[in-house]
């Protein structure tokens, strides 16, 4: 068990992360500005925020230094949205090959980055693929890279091994093996990874998704259309990456399952994979953050019981449901939480979230009074597109101004405190969800039901 002390470091460290990420990526010289169109976007990537795209340049280059030399192959590269940025980051002598089975995307990425950077291709690849290239003639599970033996210093593939069976996940993690250079090949991957913690949080709808339906030993989310989202056996991928040649890899979660993830960005499970003996890169400059905000803040979280590797996912809740309370306020409606003498007490009035353009957020068809959970790249791309170069010391801000609405809605759904108003008079429990660190609710005494059940009468 941390100390307290220890515990507030580590909460102190992951809010600068967080701040991090809320913060405009990293301006490159030379960066290109080009950007592809949202229908394309959501097609390929299901979200719109570059960030992201920086955020997997990040693991790709990071960490273990490219030689000066270095060939990188972006298997299921889209549109480009990771070569966007690695555009701006890789050296002439650097080259990048992106190979993908959409042809809408792969044009769009040689107009666009290709036609600027002479060391950037992007070819398309004939491989079936029921939701980018359902007449495609090749089979995933016998696609051979277009690469020598040991030819690669990188091989990424980000949001590809969601989409395709295992089968070929076994192919493609067998063809990385051998296409990447013995000393200094890095593969990086996203999965969605199923082990016992997260079949229970998906059994208790706690994940993205349900994953219903059973295809092999992987679980997907849509039995006509299963390619869309497939989960496998964690287990299961592991003796292939051994088996391959990958001794030494580590899964970083994200938080797609419900499981706790310290960065925003970090939806799907990240695997990353060396051979070799890890040259360390040289190290990033450090994000100017507000430390004594952020330690301020993190001593608040720590003294509610929130652990470090829930604060992403607690604040995006957090966010979520300020969002969702501005929401209802507009309608008629608001939020109360009653005191411990009874009486009520309206929310704050959350001035700086009042700031923020949100009307994308929650759908139109959302119904009146009902609570709409946003994902975090919502949430992140209304706060870029408001304030598109936001301060450390803003974000905090903000990031104070719902964590403290958040602790106090928080005690109050654990206390049953927590009620909506009704335009036309009364009031119901707030439709709220409780926040992914939330403890179960403590014994409550036969005297306190009592009073608890005489105060929901007296209101009705």
């Amino acid at each position: 068990m941390p100390t307290p002390d220890t515990a507030v470091a580590v909460l102190t460290s992951a809010l600068s992360e967080l701040t991090s990420a809320l913060s405009p990526a990293p301006s490159h010289e030379g960066a290109i500005t080009a950007v592809a169109p949202e229908s394309l976007q959501h097609k390929l990537n299901g979200g719109t925020e570059a960030r992201i795209g920086a955020h997997y340049a990040d693991v790709v280059v990071q960490e273990r230094a490219l030689p000066a030399d270095a060939r990188v192959l972006d298997l299921g590269c889209g549109f480009g949205r990771v070569a966007l940025d690695l555009a701006s980051r890789l050296t002439d002598d650097q080259a990048y090959f992106g190979l993908d089975p959409n042809a809408e995307a792969i044009a769009w990425a040689r107009e666009n980055i290709a036609s600027r950077r002479a060391n950037f291709t992007f070819d398309l690849i004939d491989v079936v693929s029921q939701p980018y290239n359902p007449d495609g003639e090749l089979v995933g599970a016998r696609y051979a890279f277009p690469f020598d033996d040991h030819s690669l210093d990188r091989v990424f593939m980000i949001s590809v091994l969601t989409h395709v069976d295992l089968a070929t996940v076994r192919n493609y993690l067998e063809e990385a093996a051998r296409t990447l250079k013995p000393d200094t090949g890095r593969l990086v991957a996203t999965f969605f990874l199923l082990d016992p913690e997260v079949e229970k949080l998906v059994a208790a709808g706690r994940s993205a998704y349900l994953l219903p339906w059973q295809l092999g030993e992987s679980r997907v989310e849509n039995r006509e259309n299963p390619e869309l989202v497939i989960a496998h056996p964690r287990e299961r991928v592991e003796d292939i990456l051994r088996d391959a040649g990958f001794a030494n890899f580590e899964v970083r979660q994200g938080h797609w399952s419900g499981r706790p993830s310290t960065s925003l960005l970090d939806y799907q499970d990240v695997l990353v994979a060396d051979f070799g003996t890890v040259t360390p890169a040289p190290p990033r400059a450090e994000v100017p953050t507000a430390t004594a905000e952020h330690e301020s803040l993190a001593e608040l979280l720590h003294e509610h019981g929130v652990a470090a590797g829930h604060i992403a996912s607690y604040l995006v809740w957090a966010l979520s449901t300020a969002v969702n309370a501005l929401r209802w306020q507009e309608q008629g409606h608001g939020v109360l939480l009653e005191d411990e003498a009874g009486g009520e007490v309206a929310v704050t009035t959350l001035e700086r979230v009042r700031g923020l353009d949100f009307a994308t957020c929650i759908p139109s068809t959302t119904p009146f009074g009902a609570y709409f959970p946003i994902g975090e790249t919502a949430l992140l791309t209304a706060i870029r597109e408001t304030s598109p170069e936001p301060t450390a010391a803003q974000l905090v801000e903000l990031l104070g101004e719902v964590a403290h609405f958040a602790l106090a809605v928080d005690r109050a759904l654990l206390e049953g405190r927590a009620f909506q108003s009704q335009p036309g008079g009364g009031q119901r429990p707030a439709p709220i969800p409780a926040p992914p660190t939330a403890a179960p609710a403590p014994p409550r005494t036969a005297r306190s039901r009592v009073e608890a059940f005489l105060t929901r009468f007296r209101r009705s």
